[in-house]
């Protein structure tokens, strides 16, 4: 008995040196991506960089809705993990209940009983993204005729492939180079999902005007 409430006092202290001790505010969290769940409709992942020490942690933390420009939901998420820990990458899930439209979203993120009004300029924007594997970064977006997609040496040889809202391939390839210039002008108006190296992680959504 006596060495469980020692082990359990230092466990207690150490949680509370790395979580309750630390000044953690809103200023520490920012949304890197937003991009659409690959084979799940109306889910998006909202990624939050959580740029604290590693012995920070958040207990908890959610992403409850995501706003426009205008103040409306746009989708709802619901609390999925125990926490994150301080210099990490999360994905956060949320359910869509409108169309992704608008040139600012507003993501309310709760962590440790704490709500963060974050911000992204648009889930359109160019994809400028380091990934487990290696750095992506696709642009412009929206495209007109082509879309530019630069990467390091980890993705050469790796497969591409667009996708459209049915799930339907519209194009596929290789990345043979570091930087690749995809022609787009016969594909039509829309909205579609890039993808590259059958990671879901890396499926940026590409809007075609």
């Amino acid at each position: 008995m006596k060495k469980f409430l020692i082990t359990l006092s230092i466990l207690l202290s150490w949680f509370y040196k790395g979580t309750l001790a630390q000044n953690i505010s809103c200023a520490d969290f920012s949304i890197v991506a937003i991009n659409p769940s690959p084979g799940v409709p109306g889910e998006y992942m909202i990624s939050i960089l959580f740029a604290a020490s590693s012995n920070s942690f958040v207990n908890y933390p959610y992403v409850s809705a995501l706003l426009d420009s205008h103040g409306d939901t746009l989708a709802k998420g619901q609390l999925n993990y125990f926490g994150q820990i301080g210099g990490t990458t999360q994905d956060y899930p949320v359910s869509l209940t409108a169309g992704m439209i608008g040139a600012t979203f507003t993501p309310i993120f709760i962590q440790n009983n704490d709500t963060c009004l974050l911000s992204f300029p648009s889930a359109s924007a160019i994809a400028d993204v380091k990934t487990k594997k290696g750095f992506i970064s696709i642009g412009p977006n929206p495209i007109s005729n082509h879309i530019n997609i630069d990467v390091d040496d980890d993705f050469m040889g790796e497969g591409y492939q667009v996708t459209n809202t049915m799930g339907q391939v519209v194009m596929n390839g290789k990345i043979y180079s570091k930087s690749t210039k995809i022609e787009l002008g016969q594909v039509p108006r829309g909205m579609y999902l890039f993808s590259i190296g059958g990671d879901k992680r890396n499926t940026f959504k590409i809007v075609k005007e």
